[in-house]
């Protein structure tokens, strides 16, 4: 079974086509706010297409 990264293991791997931002403390406030709110798929959601499509 494969492992899910931590959230510091994704950032260690560097973003290759990030866009910068002129605002750095709005990005931060968003991306604050966005650690509150409900995940857009839960991961039963995600084992549910996983044994439902064909390999």
């Amino acid at each position: 079974m494969s492992t899910i990264p931590t959230l510091e293991q994704l950032h260690a791997l560097g973003a290759r086509q990030q866009p910068t931002y002129d605002d750095p403390a709005a990005v931060a406030g968003v991306v604050e706010r966005l650690r509150t709110m409900p995940p857009l798929v839960f991961a039963g959601e995600c084992d549910d297409l996983r044994t439902s499509s064909p390999r």
